[in-house]
């Protein structure tokens, strides 16, 4: 699963949370505890707000991204930031900063375009060149590549050691030297 931000109309958070519900699809809107202060004479209560005011996180899976971005809310709209110089694709979040946002009950981040991975260029990648991968179940293991599509920024593998074909992400691969 994926995760990217979107912004959205914050007074809907329940609706979208409903219909993300309905298709499947994680809604990640973390939170932090401040304090408020109601009239003068009362003292400061503590009040949960959104730590980043009109953004969410949602995780799907590509089948599931037509349901994400449009039947969610009308409000729902995805941060777009530029790749290869005149395309532009979603902002991604990295696995590491969705399990920060999940385990902490601090949270660090001083605005939402702070979590944003920042994309860079895919490689070129050949068929049957040696790639390593980096994170998941298979970290560590190289393979050849076997097909690379571009458009969805991920590889099939063929791996010596491993007894299935292996689609794996760009962003967890790197040329073996």
């Amino acid at each position: 699963m994926k995760h990217y931000l979107f912004r959205f109309n914050q007074a809907k958070e329940h609706i979208v949370r409903r219909n993300a519900q309905r298709y499947g699809i994680e809604v990640i809107a973390p939170r932090v505890t401040t304090w408020r202060k109601a009239r003068k004479s009362r003292k400061p209560t503590p009040v949960s707000v959104p730590a980043f005011h009109s953004y969410l996180i949602l995780g799907f899976e590509l089948e599931q991204a037509a349901h994400a971005l449009m039947d969610l809310h009308h409000s729902v709209r995805p941060m777009l930031i530029p790749y290869d110089g005149h395309e532009w694709t979603l902002a991604r979040i990295p696995l590491a900063e969705i399990g920060e946002i999940k385990s902490n009950k601090r949270f660090k981040r001083p605005s939402a375009a702070s979590l944003v991975e920042k994309v860079i260029p895919d490689p070129k990648y050949q068929k049957s060149e040696l790639v390593r991968i980096l994170g998941g179940a298979a970290t560590g293991l190289e393979g050849r590549i076997i097909s690379a599509d571009p458009k969805a920024r991920e590889a099939e593998l063929d791996m010596t050691n491993w007894p299935a074909k292996l689609t794996v992400s760009y962003d967890i691969l790197e040329r073996a030297a």
